[in-house]
């Protein structure tokens, strides 16, 4: 063999080497991009989850302070009919008072 040959051989081999050490770290920077990607992905699935939830408390919620609302409307039209009768009634209130606070004694 010739020392051109030679040289020629080992510069192929060289970068034949180069091209093999590049490819095994794109390899292992692939690999760990797709571990991200993979954890992005878990991430998102795990947000899209805790939102939903989170929508149907905060419609459950809705519901009951719409029931609360109007609970609160009902317990005013009580109160608004019990000062109307008491205002068109003294006497029967007055009597109505009076035995309630024996019961309550």
């Amino acid at each position: 063999m010739n020392t051109s040959s030679h040289s020629s051989d080992e510069e192929f081999r060289g970068r034949l080497v180069a091209l093999e050490e590049e490819v095994a770290l794109l390899r292992q920077e692939k690999q760990q991009l797709r571990a991200g990607w993979d954890g992005e992905k878990r991430r998102t699935r795990d947000l899209e989850k805790r939102l939903v939830n989170a929508e149907a408390a905060n419609t459950s919620l809705q519901r009951r302070v719409e029931a609360f609302c109007e609970a609160k409307n009902v317990l005013e039209n009580e109160v608004d009919d019990f000062d109307v009768y008491h205002s068109e009634c003294p006497i029967a209130m007055s009597f109505l008072c009076s035995s309630t606070r024996k019961s309550w004694s």
